[in-house]
């Protein structure tokens, strides 16, 4: 019964902090998405903006066109280190 359930609602487990360590919580694909956008809290959002799979990098380049390159979530898993290293190299934007 739960097998069948699963190949309709794919499913991942995901540990809560507020529960004891052997406790998982269920969440859902799309609430995993929708808590990394909620969850802005990193430098990356001065640079970059919201698409609707990832980010993309809004620093302008020379010609005063923003640079575009993308971030998307199947590639970073939401982790925003390459965009990091990408403000960086490319920008010389560092977080301090």
């Amino acid at each position: 019964m739960y097998s069948d359930f699963q190949e309709d609602y794919p499913m991942y487990y995901d540990i809560d902090p507020s529960l004891s360590s052997s406790t998982d919580t269920l969440i859902s694909p799309n609430d995993r998405i929708e808590r990394r956008r909620k969850n802005k809290t990193s430098f990356i959002w001065s640079f970059c903006r919201e698409i609707q799979n990832g980010w993309e990098c809004i620093v302008p380049k020379e010609g005063g066109e923003p640079c575009g390159v993308k971030f998307l979530y199947e590639h970073t898993k939401g982790s925003t280190s390459n965009t990091l290293y990408h403000l960086q190299t490319e920008h010389n934007l560092v977080y301090i």
